[in-house]
């Protein structure tokens, strides 16, 4: 009797913990299709723009709209979201479109549009693109509109192949 019930115990508790692995491996299938629709989400995102690291900790990121870019007129926009101490950009942005990455061409500033509840600051400017190989250039300066011919940075390295 006692080798029964023992036998029936075994059982019914293999049987429970079987029911039980079975649900983590669907929750982990679903959660490893999730991650790698997030994954290609975050790929296509970064095919689409880019981004640099500012002095102040708190990152320019990048697109062009639409994706990929087209002969003809396009919208560039930008963000800056709050630095690591939670501070808010207070800088400008300028840009320009160049076909080498040394140029001379003028700086045209973007317009910030908007700023966000998490202190990111959203900037948006017309972009006419040719076709071919284009640089897009940022510069990007401290804090106000003072600031635009004092301390400021350069960034120069995005190229994009418009068709």
């Amino acid at each position: 009797m006692k080798i029964q019930l023992l036998v029936i115990g075994f059982t019914a508790l293999c049987l429970c913990s079987c029911g039980r692995s079975s649900t983590p491996d669907k929750q982990s299938n679903a959660d490893t299709k999730q991650a790698s629709a997030e994954s290609e989400s975050a790929a296509k995102d970064e095919k689409a723009g880019t981004f640099w690291e500012l002095p102040d900790k708190s990152e320019l990121r990048v697109v062009t709209a639409p994706w990929p870019p087209k002969k003809s007129s396009a919208t560039l926009k930008a963000e800056v979201p709050a630095n690591d101490d939670g501070g808010k950009f207070t800088g400008t942005i300028a840009y320009r479109v160049t076909t080498t990455v040394q140029s001379s061409a003028a700086w045209q500033p973007m317009p910030k549009v908007r700023e966000g509840n998490d202190k990111s600051v959203y900037f948006e400017s017309p972009l006419p693109l040719i076709k071919g190989a284009v640089y897009i250039q940022f510069r990007v300066h401290g804090a106000g509109e003072s600031a635009y011919n004092k301390r400021y940075f350069d960034l120069a390295d995005w190229k994009i192949e418009v068709k």
